[in-house]
């Protein structure tokens, strides 16, 4: 399967250690459109469900997530979250 992953819009690309989150940016979730940046991690502020498609999927490999609670952070890392099957608000952290 192809993918639309695009390393240009990874910050943490080039490897090396990870450090702790610096900063927080509110996201949109997008049926169509990837994160203008793709976060290090994403949060949840709301309790609800996540329709999330994981950075190197292929463009159709969403991953969904059922009764989440609000604090919880996903498990990988993600390029876009689907409007469509996501009822949680949630926002990308950075450093």
């Amino acid at each position: 399967m192809a993918t639309s992953y695009d390393n240009t819009k990874d910050p943490y690309f080039k490897g090396g250690e990870l450090q702790v989150n610096r900063s927080s940016v509110a996201l949109s979730a997008s049926d169509t459109v990837d994160f203008p940046s793709y976060p290090k991690a994403v949060q949840l502020l709301t309790a609800g469900t996540v329709n999330a498609l994981p950075l190197k999927n292929a463009d159709a490999s969403f991953v969904n997530f059922g009764s989440l609670l609000a604090g919880y952070i996903l498990p990988f890392r993600v390029r876009r979250i689907n409007a469509t099957g996501t009822t949680a608000t949630f926002v990308g952290l950075y450093d």
